[in-house]
């Protein structure tokens, strides 16, 4: 997958779990800080997703220096744009958007792989 294409990624999924999270706030406000705010995020998640790719890296290890990179960036954007007013919380909340993006992710590749066996199964159908 190229960049620009994990970028697009990035920025779907990281769009669909920042919406999905405004829907269990009382009150709503989307600044435009916020809205640069995601999408340096989604876009840095979507680049950083290469670390996936590289076999030398099991899958586990490359979910760890994932999840690291993306709290790094996270803390330190965070800072740069709102100030971090309390470290626990902010931590147990960049540990829920995480599982909730990596769960998206995992569902979306679940949908994708079996669409792909099905294609496979239909090819092998007619060859036989």
């Amino acid at each position: 997958m190229n960049v620009y294409n994990r970028i697009a990624v990035g920025l779907g999924i990281g769009s669909f779990v920042y919406l999905a999270s405004l829907l269990f706030k009382d009150s709503v406000s989307i600044t435009r800080e916020s809205i640069l705010f995601v999408f340096l995020i989604s876009i840095f998640i979507g680049v950083t997703s290469v670390l996936f790719d590289y076999e030398q890296f099991s899958f586990n290890l490359a979910l760890v220096l994932h999840f690291v990179a993306v709290s790094a960036f996270t803390w330190i954007l965070s800072y740069a744009f709102f100030g971090i007013k309390n470290a626990l919380d902010f931590s147990i909340s960049l540990l829920v958007f995480y599982t909730i993006s990596y769960c998206v992710t995992r569902v979306n590749l679940l949908f994708t792989s079996r669409e792909l066996n099905q294609y496979l199964a239909k090819i092998k159908a007619k060859k036989e």
